[in-house]
């Protein structure tokens, strides 16, 4: 009777993981949409030295008009670099 109860409880903890995943899957799945990788050659985009996340995009200098329109056309809100310990002297 007392290993039955334990599995009980065990299987309750599984089905309550379980759930927990699929919904935080499920939110997660809506924000990757809103993700586009792009590669961007060197001196188009110019970041703040010393900062690594994501970035408002007022606050990133964009040397290129064709890609300040594009990211205003599609409504970008903020960049960050793909590989933020990668600098640009090591494309040299």
């Amino acid at each position: 009777m007392k290993a039955l109860n334990s599995f009980k409880k065990l299987l309750l903890l599984i089905l309550l993981v379980l759930f927990y995943n699929i919904s935080v899957y499920a939110e997660l799945s809506q924000e990757l949409r809103k993700e586009v990788i792009a590669f961007i050659r060197v001196g188009y985009i110019e970041f703040p030295e010393h900062e690594s996340g994501a970035l408002p995009i007022g606050s990133i200098t964009i040397n290129s008009q064709e890609l300040s329109d594009a990211f205003t056309q599609y409504g970008v809100q903020t960049i960050r670099r793909g590989l933020p310990e990668f600098a640009d002297a090591d494309n040299s």
